[in-house]
């Protein structure tokens, strides 16, 4: 917050969120490229895999445990 409020106060910068299209568009581009590195070679193709089946588990624990935790400290400091 010490660098973000003089950016938002002194220089007019405007804080926002890309829309959910651009965000799952991004997604899309992304998973497509890996996907074509992980054919270049076995060791590729084992790392990604290991890696996507972690992202997987993250992203399940994260949609129950940390986005709900952050929005309800957001909830409680906004009280």
């Amino acid at each position: 917050m010490v660098s973000l409020k003089p950016l938002v106060e002194q220089h007019g910068v405007k804080l926002g969120l890309f829309s959910d299209d651009i965000i799952r568009a991004l997604g899309k581009a992304s998973r497509e490229v890996m996907a074509e590195i992980a054919e270049t070679d076995p060791l590729t193709r084992k790392v990604h895999d290991s890696f996507t089946a972690f992202r997987d588990q993250a992203a399940e624990y994260s949609r129950w445990m940390t986005g709900p935790s952050l929005q309800q400290r957001l909830t409680g400091l906004d009280a």
